[in-house]
């Protein structure tokens, strides 16, 4: 039987394992330990849920595909699935006509998107460790803004004919629920969660190389956010801090990595006249205070961050890249 790590055969030693579940179980202890998630197992071309593999001898199998996908990445995907969706949504009740009342179908889909953006985002909450309880947007805690969500869902469903009352409640709602979101994209357990996350020696140097390609692109990125906030388009600013999330999250993620794969110290990694770790450390001061603009509605201060804080940044990460390709370059 072969192995497979997301389409790539991999060596497994076998030791108690006797059936292909066993084999399973294995392989799902062995990614919990890293915080990897086994979302499934194809096995001779059939998909399985991995609870559900069946209990076969090694023999009556040619192959078995692990979907394994990091806990981090996982998290995030979601949540920003879940940002879109909002911003659809929000777009959807922008262009209803008051005159004209929605069709009993669209409003069973709203409906049913609603209980599936509470779901994406609670199990996401859930994986980082995030309490709703605990979870604080503006002066409501999560929960109560998740509840306000459900409770306009309920009303939406089971008054269909009042449903147009509500409509704006639901659109401010899913704005204040964007925000939430976005703001646990930046928090201290979604930048560890993401952080933390080990790959190989070949998947960090792609990685490196993806970072230095893309800082052109974030530069251009960071500016037309900042533009699109101060020209009151906040779903377009809003994609463009996903975006620069999505970026330096990887940035952060590979310099996580010199140590562990490469066994290279941030503080030995130069440019500037500054090592690596202290400039990390500035920039997650950075995304600290933009977490404090959001949660203030202080666009302003969100703007001035993006533009005279994060752009010129950027020009010291690609040095910060650049140092790190050669430290590369020169071990092989």
């Amino acid at each position: 039987m072969e192995i497979q790590i997301n389409g790539h055969p991999v060596e497994f030693v076998m030791e108690k394992e006797k059936n292909l579940k066993d084999v399973v179980e294995s392989i799902s202890g062995w990614a919990m330990e890293r915080e990897l998630i086994f979302a499934e197992a194809w096995v001779d071309d059939k998909c399985f849920a991995v609870e559900n593999v069946p209990v076969k001898e090694l023999e009556e199998v040619k192959t078995i595909n692990c979907v394994i996908v990091s806990k981090a990445d996982l998290v995030a995907d979601s949540i920003c699935e879940a940002t879109e969706y909002c911003g659809r949504l929000i777009e959807y009740i922008n262009k209803t006509d008051k005159d004209t009342p929605i069709s009993d179908d669209d409003i069973q889909k709203v409906a049913t998107g609603i209980d599936w953006l509470v779901e994406v985002s609670t199990k996401a909450l859930s994986l980082l460790g995030i309490s709703l309880q605990n979870a604080k947007h503006r002066d409501k805690s999560a929960k109560e803004l998740f509840e306000n969500l459900e409770n306009v869902r309920k009303t939406i469903e089971s008054r269909k004919k009042e449903s147009m009352a509500v409509l704006p409640e639901l659109r401010n709602l899913l704005a204040d629920f964007r925000d939430f979101l976005r703001i646990v994209l930046l928090s201290d357990e979604m930048r560890k969660a993401i952080i933390t996350s080990i790959d190989s020696p070949d998947t960090v140097a792609e990685m490196l190389a993806h970072l230095l390609n893309d800082i052109p692109i974030q530069k251009q990125n960071l500016e037309n956010t900042a533009a699109a906030y101060q020209a009151g388009k906040d779903s377009e600013g809003s994609r463009g801090v996903e975006s620069f999330i999505d970026f330096i999250y990887r940035y952060f993620r590979v310099c996580h990595q010199l140590k562990p794969v490469f066994n290279i110290d941030s503080k030995t990694v130069l440019a500037g006249g500054m090592a690596l770790n202290e400039k990390n450390d500035a920039i997650n001061d950075l995304l600290n205070q933009m977490i404090i603009s959001l949660e203030n509605n202080d666009i302003i201060g969100l703007t001035d961050i993006l533009e005279y804080e994060l752009l010129p940044a950027l020009q010291d990460i690609e040095d910060f890249c650049k140092a790190i390709f050669e430290m590369l370059q020169a071990s092989k």
